[in-house]
């Protein structure tokens, strides 16, 4: 995703500071493709205001959680097309 955008979002999650791209990577991807689900303190949360948007929230205690708004999988789904397609057109 980094060579898609010029921007960071940084996050702590499990005690680290962690980028958006390798929190998607690791620990959303992997655990989906490796584990059938999302890691418990990492939810795609529906409360947001705007279910549309891109979002995150980290919460800290006594949770902490990294909350991931529904529009992420919306623009990831996107992005991993876009992806494919330009890969078939060169």
């Amino acid at each position: 995703m980094k060579d898609s955008h010029d921007w960071t979002i940084n996050v702590e999650y499990r005690g680290e500071q962690v980028d958006l791209d390798l929190l998607f990577y690791k620990w959303m991807r992997c655990e989906l493709v490796h584990n059938g689900g999302l890691p418990v303190d990492l939810p795609i949360d529906e409360s947001f205001a705007d279910p549309r948007s891109c979002s995150v929230r980290a919460g800290g205690a006594p949770d902490y959680m990294v909350l991931v708004s529904p529009g992420w999988y919306w623009f990831l789904v996107g992005h991993v097309r876009s992806t494919v397609e330009q890969a078939a057109n060169d």
